[in-house]
């Protein structure tokens, strides 16, 4: 009875389990890992490992698996977690563990092998330290803000006690509104900074998409006041919500949206459109400046350091742009660049509207 509940559990586990003799043959396969070869357990024992199905499911991995089976052999447990690929399909990344197996005397005469998928516990992990790092830039840019505050307060009691004093046929009356307005901007913009980046009152996996994208569309106004850049936002196919993280998403609104702006010469026109297409959510973000080429499309997304001139942009977007395409792969989005037809760049973010396994932070 005990032999026979011990096979159950062996072939009901969930992880792929091969128990080894010390030569490699392979003794017992559970039924998860002859589904991951796709072939029965009897087609397989007998084999050496690295002469059975399982060395082309390891692929490069084997490199790296193969002497931590040698080490178990000869009594010592290892473990290593590795990419593993099959035919075309994205890598995923296992853990596999290699267990030596004492007779009664204490001598080695079996190694348990072990495989664990942890692709999706990587992928929340990520997830967790992109919105982390997002989080600490968020307070950084709240504290500036608000320290930005107190002195600008001071300027500002200042300039209206010397408006008060210049006369309106002085030489220089003119300038008195131009400054007033500049400080009314700093001001907004600073509010908009604490605004954006308040720390949530607690974690949250979704997101009102229609809220960000018109908070972003506002904070680009606020940054470009004084430049003739038409703004179109179309958000009627939008869904209400999505399961993203919300600074997640408005850090990607925001580092697309002045990504476009930046390539725009003096004027131009940049438009927002979000629709459900199928399974997703689409944020596409369009200008009318330039069109980028094959090869700075290839570019688009490496880290790119320093100052850039208005209108120079393509070809390198920054580290924003970088960081943004990091964390719309870690929940399983995209983000593509497109020429657009006739003049133009478009720039496309697919999020998935079903969440991740295993919950985002």
């Amino acid at each position: 009875m005990a032999t026979a509940l011990i096979q159950q559990a062996f072939d009901q586990a969930a992880q792929l389990q091969l128990l080894l003799e010390v030569d490699g043959r392979l003794r017992a396969v559970n039924a998860a890992a002859a589904r991951a070869v796709g072939r029965p357990p009897v087609a397989l024992v007998g084999r050496r490992i690295w002469d059975s199905p399982f060395a082309a499911l390891l692929g490069d991995a084997e490199s790296a698996v193969r002497p931590l089976v040698a080490e178990a052999a000869d009594g010592t447990r290892g473990q290593v977690e590795v990419p593993v690929s099959r035919l075309d399909e994205p890598p995923r990344w296992f853990e596999f563990t290699a267990t030596p197996v004492r007779d009664p005397r204490g001598a080695v005469h079996a190694v348990l092998l072990e495989g664990r998928d942890r692709t999706t516990h990587r992928e929340v992990e990520h997830v967790r330290r992109e919105i982390a790092a997002m989080a600490s830039m968020g307070r950084l840019a709240a504290s500036v803000a608000h320290q930005v505050n107190n002195p600008l307060a001071g300027i500002q009691n200042a300039f209206l006690l010397v408006r008060d004093a210049i006369p309106a046929d002085h030489l220089y009356a003119r300038f008195v509104e131009a400054i007033d307005r500049e400080i009314a901007r700093i001001a907004a913009l600073t509010r908009q900074l604490v605004e954006t980046y308040r720390p949530d009152p607690g974690p949250r996996s979704e997101a009102s998409v229609i809220l960000a994208v018109h908070d972003a569309v506002h904070f680009l106004r606020q940054l470009h006041g004084g430049r003739p850049l038409a703004l179109a936002v179309d958000v009627s196919e939008a869904p209400t919500m999505i399961p993203i993280p919300d600074a997640l998403l408005r850090q990607t609104l925001y580092n697309l949206l002045q990504q476009a702006a930046d390539e725009l010469p003096a004027t131009g026109t940049l438009s927002v459109r979000v629709a459900r297409e199928g399974d997703g959510c689409v944020i596409r973000v369009q200008h009318d400046g330039a069109t980028l080429t094959d090869a700075q499309r290839a570019q688009l997304f490496e880290p790119v350091a320093g100052p850039v001139e208005r209108g120079k942009r393509p070809g390198g977007g920054g580290i924003g742009l970088a960081l943004v395409r990091e964390s719309v792969t870690a929940v399983r989005g995209r983000l593509t660049a497109h020429a657009v037809p006739g003049g133009g760049t478009r720039y496309d973010v697919t999020f998935p509207m079903t969440p991740l396994a295993g919950g985002t932070p």
